[in-house]
């Protein structure tokens, strides 16, 4: 089984949606969840770095399901963590080994 990453530090609220993520290689991610969309930054704190991820959609279980399963992942994390997208794709961002796997997942 190939390492995975960490789940450092989330918050899923009624105003703030978000999962700070360390990928197998040692990248950090930030993972944003809005009304607006989904933004997903390869950044510790997600206020500078890279944006991997930036798009407003419907998200549905469906969609949930297909990005969950991308690397074959089984569900990790904490029961506190609620929001379906947020759960999704900080799962995603979990079983990437690296920033190049998370970006060919994402699109």
């Amino acid at each position: 089984m190939e390492k995975l990453g960490r789940l450092n530090h989330f918050k899923d609220s009624a105003t703030q949606c978000y999962a700070n993520v360390t990928l197998a290689d040692g990248a950090p991610v930030f993972v944003s969840v809005a009304d607006s969309g989904v933004r997903i930054k390869r950044s510790k704190f997600g206020i500078l770095g890279e944006k991997l991820f930036d798009r407003d959609f419907e998200f549905s279980s469906d969609k949930a399901l297909r990005i969950i399963g991308h690397f074959g992942a089984v569900d990790w994390l904490p029961v506190e963590m609620t929001n379906t997208a947020l759960r999704a794709f900080t799962q995603l961002a979990m079983g990437a080994p690296n920033i190049e796997k998370l970006r060919d997942a994402l699109k």
